[in-house]
């Protein structure tokens, strides 16, 4: 199953060359796919750690500051969800996911990813780490 998502090599599976990640959002979405997913717009990229740790993540803004920062994103938020956790936590949260928008100034959209989180999911369990 695993090489439909990962190559095998002598060494084990690795990524793919078109995958090079250098922070989580590339983890679970290449710049070619999100160019796609966006569709043009300028958004803002979540993970669901994003949105469990605000108060961390954004722990020295105030209203000011988010209303300088996130406005600028027109097309919102794109949260890219390998798990399943926005239906639930939104569904589970209503009242923060509403307070969390509306302090941003921008609504929250999901995007469903899957290849990359099972493929780098699986080269952790294989690697032990």
């Amino acid at each position: 199953m695993l090489e439909k998502y990962c190559i095998q090599s002598p060494g084990g599976m690795k990524f793919p060359e078109s995958w090079k990640a250098t922070h989580c959002v590339d983890m679970l979405a290449g710049s070619e796919e999100r160019k796609k997913i966006s569709k043009g717009d300028k958004v803002l990229w979540f993970t669901p750690g994003w949105v469990l740790y605000r108060n961390l993540v954004f722990q020295d803004w105030d209203k000011a500051k988010a209303n300088e920062h996130f406005p600028q994103h027109s097309g919102g938020v794109i949260l890219l969800d390998g798990v399943n956790f926005w239906n639930s936590y939104s569904e589970e949260h209503p009242e923060e996911v509403l307070d969390y928008c509306d302090w941003m100034g921008i609504p929250i959209m999901t995007h469903a990813v899957s290849s990359r989180v099972i493929c780098f999911t699986m080269i952790k369990i294989k690697s032990g780490g």
